[in-house]
C-alpha cells in the first residue's frame, strides 16, 4: 500500500486497521514521509497538547500578574466616606459626645511640659507606663495606658494613604506622627473586607467578623461587624476602629469558640489591647519564634490580661508583625523582619498602626530633641 493512501484520510476520521501501513515494510523515503505527516491520531494528540500548553502559559501569566496586583504594586482605595452620599457623609464625619456621657475635653493652649524616661511617660493629655516581664519562656511587654484626651488615640496609616500594599514599619509610623507610643494594627491593607474606621470617617464598610472599637468618651469595645449599625455607632462617636481578632475578653470572659474560628491559637507573636476603665487601656506585645521567647497562645494570651484586670480585650496583627514603639525606640524583638518575612528578625512593614499621639499644640521631646 502507498504511504499516499494514509494521508489522504481527513484529520476527524479514524483510520481502519486494514488501511494502515505496517511501518516495516515502508522503504526509507516513506518513512521520513511517514514521519513528518503524522496520522490523524497523533495531530490531535499533538494539537491537544499546544492547546493544554497555550492554557497553563496564559494561566501563570495571569496569576503572576495578579500577584504583583495584589502584593506588590500600591495603590490607594477610595473611603466608603467619599462614596456615600452627602447626607451619609455628614453622619459619618460628625463625632459627637455620647448622649449623656461627654467626650473627653480637648487640652487648653496652656500645656505643660511632659514628664518622661526610658519607661514612663506623663503629660496634661496621656500617661504611658512600660513594663516588660517573662511568662511561660516569653518576653511580655505591657503599656498601661491613660487617656485624658481623645484625640490622642490614633489609628494611623502606612504613608499617610488608605490602600492596599502600602506600608512602614511601626517605627516608621511613629516617627513620621511624631507619636509617643505605637504599636502595629490590623493589618487592614491584606484583606478586602472588616469595618474601618479612622479619625470618626468610614473607610470601608465589609463587615466581617468582630471589631474593636474605640469611641469619644473613652469607651473600648468589641462589636460584632456583621450586625452593627455602622451609622449608628459613628453618630455616638466612634472615632478608631480595628478589625482582626479573634475577641479574647468579653465582659471578663474568655471567647473559646471564637480562639477556633481563628485558625491562630499555637504559640506565636501576639499584639492586643485590654480595657481595664474607661479611658484606660493595656497594651500588650509578646516576642515569639526566638529562642528566648516562645511566643504564646490565644488562650494564654487572654489570660493574661484576664490575670493584668481587664475585662474585655482583643488580638490585633500578630506572628512576624507584632512590634511596640515607644518615644522613637523600639521596645521589643520583633522576628517579621524589613521585607516581611517571618523569622529574619527586625520590623515587618505594615499598612497601619496604633498610635498615642499629642495634639498639635503641645510641646513634645523625643531622644532629648524638642521638637
Amino acid at each position: 500500500m502507498d504511504i499516499g493512501i494514509f494521508l489522504c484520510y481527513d484529520d476527524m476520521n479514524i483510520l481502519l486497521e486494514e488501511d494502515m501501513p505496517r511501518y516495516n515494510d515502508l522503504d526509507s523515503r516513506q518513512r521520513r514521509h511517514y514521519s513528518q505527516y503524522p496520522q490523524p491520531a497523533r495531530r490531535r494528540r499533538l494539537n491537544i497538547f499546544k492547546f493544554i500548553r497555550f492554557i497553563l502559559i496564559i494561566g501563570v501569566l495571569g496569576t503572576g500578574v495578579w500577584l504583583l496586583f495584589r502584593f506588590v504594586f500600591p495603590y490607594d482605595e477610595t473611603p466608603e466616606y467619599i462614596m456615600q452620599t452627602s447626607q451619609a457623609q455628614a453622619v459619618a464625619t460628625q463625632i459627637p459626645s455620647v448622649s449623656g456621657v461627654p467626650a473627653i475635653p480637648s487640652t487648653s493652649p496652656a500645656i505643660a511640659m511632659p514628664v518622661f524616661d526610658d519607661m514612663n511617660y506623663v503629660s496634661s493629655t496621656m500617661e504611658v507606663h512600660i513594663t516588660i516581664e517573662t511568662i511561660k519562656n516569653c518576653k511580655v511587654h505591657f503599656a498601661d495606658v491613660t487617656i485624658k484626651d481623645s484625640s490622642v488615640f490614633k489609628k494611623i496609616f502606612a504613608n499617610g494613604k488608605f490602600g492596599r500594599n502600602i506600608k512602614q514599619t511601626t517605627s516608621e509610623m511613629a516617627a513620621q506622627q511624631k507619636a509617643v507610643f505605637a504599636v502595629n494594627g490590623d493589618y487592614y491593607g491584606y484583606r478586602d473586607d472588616g469595618i474601618i474606621v479612622k479619625d470618626g470617617k468610614l473607610y470601608r464598610n465589609k463587615p466581617a467578623r468582630k471589631m474593636l472599637a474605640y469611641f469619644a468618651d473613652g469607651r473600648l469595645e468589641i462589636i460584632d461587624e456583621k450586625t452593627a449599625d455602622i451609622n449608628a455607632l459613628l453618630a455616638n462617636g466612634l472615632l478608631q476602629t480595628f478589625s482582626f481578632g479573634p475577641s479574647l475578653l468579653e465582659n471578663g470572659q474568655f471567647m473559646p469558640d471564637d480562639y477556633k474560628k481563628s485558625g491562630l491559637n499555637p504559640l506565636n507573636p501576639r499584639t492586643g489591647i485590654g480595657r481595664l476603665a474607661n479611658n484606660r487601656f493595656l497594651f500588650i506585645v509578646v516576642d515569639g519564634r526566638q529562642e528566648d521567647s516562645d511566643g504564646i497562645t490565644l488562650k494564654d494570651f487572654a489570660q493574661v490580661f484576664l490575670d493584668k484586670g481587664c475585662t474585655e480585650a482583643y488580638n490585633l496583627d500578630g506572628g512576624g508583625s507584632s512590634s511596640m514603639v515607644f518615644m522613637d525606640k523600639l521596645v521589643n524583638n520583633p522576628c517579621g523582619g524589613v521585607a516581611g518575612f517571618s523569622g529574619i528578625g527586625g520590623e515587618r512593614s505594615l499598612s497601619d498602626a496604633v498610635c498615642l499621639i499629642e495634639p498639635e499644640n503641645h510641646d513634645i521631646i523625643i531622644n532629648n530633641k524638642e521638637e
